[in-house]
């Protein structure tokens, strides 16, 4: 009995001249790293009216031709394997006049409206907006959001209630395909 008695101050006075070991804190979490948002201005810091090559150096990815030049309009990809792929960019007359997104991983508007959203939250989004036909079989919808009257803004597709593609940009948003 007596040697335990001798022994735990020795553990006790062990214990208290150690160095104090500090539990580690926990690795705080990674940044999150969000796409930039899409608006009727631009996306990130490609912004409509720029050419093509001040917006590739502003992106910092070169802006592709996308088949051929019609008259004075072109469309324009990112190279493969740069995001986002579903991203296209309509130039006419030498400027971007619109960005499409057809379902870009994290890409939504600055109102949060991304492709596969219904089309009750883009109208809750952007009040007074004008639906009309769409121009696709099956029988689709659009939903125009003009930020500027008539002069910038959104066009959402709809199929089944659900926003397919965005147009950004300029009046342009109301061309059918690219260029027509």
């Amino acid at each position: 009995m007596r040697l335990g008695l001798a022994v735990a101050p020795a553990l006790v006075l062990a214990a208290a001249c150690s160095p104090r070991i500090e539990p580690m804190a926990p690795e705080p979490p990674a940044p999150s790293i969000a796409a930039p948002t899409l608006s009727s201005d631009g996306y990130g810091p490609i912004r409509i009216g720029m050419t093509p090559e001040e917006a590739s150096a502003a992106f910092g990815h070169p802006l592709q031709l996308n088949g051929e030049r019609v008259n004075d309009c072109a469309s324009y990809v990112l190279d493969p394997g740069v995001e986002p792929q579903a991203m296209r960019f309509l130039a006419i007359g030498g400027r971007l006049a619109r960005i499409d997104d057809h379902g870009s991983e994290g890409v939504a508007t600055n109102e949060g409206i991304s492709v596969g959203a219904s089309a009750e939250a883009v109208r809750a989004a952007y009040p007074g907006v004008l639906e009309g036909p769409g121009e696709h079989y099956p029988p689709t919808t659009t939903l125009t959001a003009w930020t500027g009257p008539g002069q910038s803004g959104y066009r959402f597709h709809i199929y089944d209630g659900h926003v397919t593609g965005i147009a950004a940009g300029t009046e342009a948003i109301q061309l059918t395909e690219a260029c027509s």
